[in-house]
């Protein structure tokens, strides 16, 4: 059974000094209207910043940010970090999602985190963004993992609607294009764009 609660500013107070899921090390959660927590038994949130949720949600436009943490999984945070509205993001059982310092999720980002999904410091997600650790079924008689550890690295910049897939390692300071399907490695600074991602540019960097 799941604990669920949509937080409100009372709520909050609640949380950040009550709730057994949720350890902190500096920081509090910062929900906006229409956030959503759901933990399982175990379910860990390890924060050591501000933890921002719905963020951008102007004139209650009924757009909701839903944060799960299933049976003995941990997502955790280096720092600060902010998930606008719209975000979903689910742990799944004894599953890893980590975050580095300062980084931030535009609207509607969705990420299922199925064993390990670590992103690096000051990395920037933007609108649309799908990332998978796990095809979530099996493709029979090709012989490939089902699951396969996610790592994204520090500085790293993922366009609108951009997809990273099972197995992705993403180096620091790189730029993912818009739409991009990312399968495989990405040096660090580089640009890679299409389906699936390939380098286009090398030696770049981003602010």
């Amino acid at each position: 059974m799941r604990l669920a609660h949509e937080l409100s500013l009372s709520s909050a107070i609640r949380y950040n000094f009550f709730c057994g899921h949720v350890q902190k090390s500096g920081g509090k959660i910062i929900p906006y209207s229409r956030s959503v927590f759901i933990f399982g038994p175990n379910g860990r949130l390890i924060i050591r910043g501000n933890f921002r949720t719905n963020v951008n949600c102007i004139k209650r436009n009924g757009r909701s940010t839903i944060v799960r943490v299933d049976r003995d999984a941990v997502l955790e945070t280096g720092g600060e970090f902010t998930l606008y509205y719209g975000g979903d993001i689910i742990v799944f059982e004894n599953a890893k999602l980590f975050f580095g310092k300062d980084c931030g999720c535009n609207s509607d980002v969705k990420i299922r985190c199925t064993r390990l999904i670590e992103i690096g410091d000051r990395t920037f997600i933007s609108h649309n963004v799908t990332i998978l650790d796990s095809d979530s079924h099996e493709l029979c008689g090709i012989g490939s993992d089902m699951t396969k550890p996610i790592r994204i690295g520090s500085h790293v910049l993922i366009g609108t609607h951009a997809t990273i897939l099972k197995g992705a390692v993403i180096g620091d300071h790189s730029v993912i294009a818009a739409n991009a399907v990312v399968t495989g490695e990405i040096p660090a600074h580089c640009l890679a764009a299409g389906i699936p991602a390939r380098v286009i540019r090398e030696n770049i960097n981003w602010k």
